[in-house]
C-alpha cells in the first residue's frame, strides 16, 4: 500500500475521469483516496486496505460518525458507473474495434470495515482499465480535500489533463451534464445550468487549485450547444498543506452550520463554494439578529439562502480599519462617509434604471420567457414563492431578487 498522506498525488486513468455516476462529493473524494492508496500495487495485488481514520482524514471527512462513512462506502460498492462516456480510444484494445471500450459496472467488488481498517478490492474489468498506463489525469489529494462542490471537483478532474494543451475538447451540453453528475432533467435550461453548475464550479476551481479555467461557448442560431474550457496555470496558487486543511475544515463547519439552520445541504455547499467564510458568517449573524428583534417571524433558512443566492460571487467584506488616535478631522470623516453613501445610492439607482430600460425594450414574447425563467429560479425557495404568489413583483424582497436576477443573467457581460 502507498505511504499515503494529504500531499499525495493520485494518478487516475482518463476513462475513470470521464464517467457518469451519482456519486456525491464525499463519495468522489473517498474513491480517489482509495485509488491513490492502491495504485502502486494495482497490477500485483487483489486486496487493499487502509486505516479508516486515514481514509476519512485524507478525504476531508472530519467526523467520528462511522455510520455515515459506512453508508457512503456502501454507495461506492453498489452504484453502477458508466466509464469512458466520451468514447475516447486509449489502448490497442480500443483501436482494434470500430468503437472504443465503454463499460457500465460498479467500481468495487467489495468494501469491508473491520477493526479500524477498510479493506477493498476492485471490479476485475475496472481494475484492468485502472492499471492501463495509457493516459492519466494527475492531481493532489490535498487540492481535492478543499472542494465543497461536487461539480467543482468533477470540473477540476476533467480539466487537469489539459494543462499542457491549454484548452479542453468541446463537450456537447448533454455530455457535459453527465460529466458533472447533473441528474437527468435537472437544470435543463442553460441559464440554470450556468448559474448553478458552471459558475459555481469555475469559481471554486480558480480559487482553490493550481489551474484557472474559463468557459467558452459554441452557439448555433444563438443557442448554446457546446462548451469548452481554457486551462492555464494559476500563478496565485501556493500549496500550503496546513492552510488547505484549515480551509477545508472551516468550509465543512460552515456547511454544517447552514444545514443546522434549515438550509438544504446542496444549497449550503453552493453557497460555501460561492462566498467567503466571512461573508457567510456575517449573513448568518445579521439574519439571526433580525430574528431576535422580531423582524423575521418564520424560519431563517429562506432569508439566509436568499441573501447568499442573490449576492454575486466572491463578495468582499471590507475589514474594519485599525483604530487610530482621535483627531479633529471627524467632520471630514463624516463628509467622506456621506459622499460614499451618496455614490452607492446613485450606483444603485443607475443600475435599476439600466434594468428598467432593458425590461421596457423586451417584446411580449421575451418578457413572458423571462418571467418563466425567473419563476423557475425561485421555485426552490418557499419564502420567495409565497411572496411572489401573493404580491408578485410588488413584494420588496421579490422585486430585489428579480432585479438581481435580470442584472446577472441579462446585463452583466
Amino acid at each position: 500500500m502507498a505511504n499515503l498522506s494529504i500531499d499525495y498525488e493520485v494518478k487516475k486513468h482518463v476513462a475513470a475521469v470521464h464517467i457518469q455516476s451519482k456519486y456525491t462529493l464525499l463519495q468522489k473524494k473517498l474513491s480517489n483516496v482509495l485509488l491513490a492508496n492502491a495504485f502502486d500495487q494495482l497490477q500485483s495485488e487483489e486486496e487493499f486496505d487502509i486505516a479508516i481514520s486515514d481514509l476519512g482524514n485524507i478525504a476531508g471527512f472530519n467526523s467520528n460518525d462511522r455510520d455515515y462513512l459506512k453508508k457512503n462506502l456502501i454507495v461506492l460498492a453498489s452504484t453502477p458507473v458508466a466509464w469512458n462516456i466520451l468514447a475516447e480510444k486509449f489502448s490497442d484494445e480500443d483501436n482494434t474495434d470500430t468503437d472504443p471500450t465503454w463499460t457500465v459496472s460498479p467500481m468495487f467488488e467489495h468494501i469491508t470495515l473491520k477493526g479500524g481498517r477498510c479493506s477493498y478490492s476492485y471490479n476485475r474489468r475496472v481494475k484492468t482499465r485502472l492499471t492501463d498506463p495509457a493516459v492519466y489525469a494527475k492531481f493532489s489529494l490535498a487540492v481535492q480535500r478543499t472542494f465543497t462542490s461536487s461539480y467543482a471537483l468533477s470540473l477540476y478532474e476533467n480539466c487537469s489533463r489539459y494543462k499542457a494543451i491549454g484548452k479542453t475538447r468541446w463537450f456537447e451540453l448533454d455530455m457535459f451534464r453527465k460529466l458533472m453528475g447533473v441528474e437527468e432533467g435537472q437544470y435543463s435550461e442553460f441559464k440554470a445550468l450556468n448559474r448553478r453548475v458552471i459558475k459555481t464550479a469555475v469559481n471554486e476551481v480558480n480559487l482553490l487549485t493550481d489551474i484557472e479555467v474559463a468557459p467558452v461557448f459554441n452557439r448555433v442560431n444563438r443557442k448554446i450547444v457546446e462548451i469548452q474550457f481554457t486551462v492555464t496555470r494559476n500563478p496565485q496558487f501556493k500549496l500550503n498543506l496546513q492552510q488547505i486543511g484549515s480551509v477545508a475544515t472551516e468550509k465543512e463547519s460552515l456547511i454544517s452550520e447552514l444545514v443546522d439552520l434549515g438550509v438544504s445541504e446542496e444549497c449550503a455547499r453552493i453557497s460555501a463554494a460561492k462566498h467567503s467564510s466571512t461573508f457567510i458568517h456575517q449573513t448568518i449573524n445579521d439574519v439571526l439578529q433580525q430574528k431576535k428583534e422580531g423582524k423575521i417571524r418564520k424560519s431563517v433558512a429562506g432569508f439566509i439562502y436568499t441573501i447568499l443566492n442573490d449576492t454575486p460571487a466572491q463578495t468582499v467584506i471590507a475589514s474594519k480599519p485599525t483604530k487610530k488616535p482621535k483627531t479633529d478631522n471627524s467632520q471630514s470623516t463624516a463628509t467622506k462617509k456621506n459622499q460614499a453613501t451618496k455614490r452607492a445610492k446613485k450606483a444603485e439607482l443607475d443600475k435599476q434604471a439600466s434594468i428598467q430600460t432593458f425590461l421596457n425594450g423586451l417584446t411580449n414574447e421575451e418578457n413572458t420567457e423571462l418571467t418563466k425563467e425567473f419563476e423557475e429560479f425561485i421555485s426552490t425557495n418557499e419564502i420567495l414563492k409565497t411572496h411572489y404568489k401573493k404580491q408578485g413583483l410588488k413584494s420588496k424582497i421579490v422585486e430585489k431578487t428579480f432585479y438581481n436576477f435580470v442584472d446577472e443573467l441579462c446585463l452583466q457581460k
